[in-house]
């Protein structure tokens, strides 16, 4: 019976549906519905991905081979900053492809429930090089890769090139992948998780590139994966990919 509902609720409201069309994650916040929890931090999201541990999605390579670019430098100390890393599944699932450089530090930023469980999961495996928080400005100095790869959506203000130009000093490589951008305007909806609605933002090409541009790095590379949008009411919000980026500053 259990499964019976389940499936009946997944025709009505089915996970990772996306509703209505906002200004900014306040406003879609306000216009949550109230039945479900709203944001990512809940412990079931701890649970989720678990199939993914360790293994890679087709979806990782670019941003796999431009990390074993990076790795290939002369040796030194590294600091790899990812937001929205989850418990691991990057830093698992690399390291058989790519052989992490001697005194690599890689910090994950997620949420709390998340960040828990990954610290655990560390500690489990004996991984003494990643650790985790929960603000990108506990661990904001120093950087020299910043990742996010599809997490940037769920980001809240500051917009994510406002958190970069608040680095000092900035990170030498920006690599970011499995992102929702448009040629459009930048927008926010509301994203059904199955266990939460979770504001979730679509950044403009020009509100995300070109600050970064601005900045001084140089976009050396991007990539699509494939993977629609769509917003019921919306049509004119659709979108028909994800997409990724890899910059690097000039000098």
């Amino acid at each position: 019976m259990r499964r019976f509902v389940d499936g009946i609720r997944s025709r009505i409201r089915p996970r990772h549906g996306f509703r209505g069309v906002f200004h900014d994650f306040e406003e879609a916040v306000r216009n949550s519905p109230p039945h479900m929890p709203q944001g990512y931090d809940v412990p079931e999201t701890a649970e989720y991905y678990g199939d993914r541990l360790d293994r890679l999605q087709h979806d990782d390579y670019p941003a796999l081979f431009w990390l074993a670019r990076v790795f290939e430098g002369p040796p030194r100390r590294r600091r790899l900053v990812e937001i929205g890393g989850h418990v691991g599944l990057a830093y698992y699932g690399f390291e058989k492809h790519v052989p992490y450089p001697e005194g690599l530090e890689w910090v994950i930023i997620d949420v709390p429930s998340v960040t828990a469980a990954g610290q655990r999961l560390a500690e489990s495996r004996g991984r003494s090089n990643l650790s985790f928080a929960n603000d990108l400005s506990e661990t904001s100095d120093g950087v020299d890769v910043l990742f996010a790869a599809g997490s940037l959506q769920y980001v809240p203000s500051p917009t994510f090139p406002e958190r970069v130009r608040a680095m000092k000093p900035l990170p030498a490589h920006v690599l970011i992948n499995k992102t929702p951008v448009t040629d459009g305007e930048s927008f926010v909806t509301l994203q059904d998780i199955g266990v939460a609605h979770c504001a979730y933002r679509v950044y403009s090409r020009r509100d995300l590139i070109d600050p970064l541009l601005g900045m001084g790095y140089e976009l050396r590379d991007e990539w699509k994966k494939e993977r629609r949008l769509e917003i019921p009411g919306h049509k004119d919000r659709t979108i028909d990919h994800y997409s990724g980026f890899y910059l690097t500053l000039k000098g």
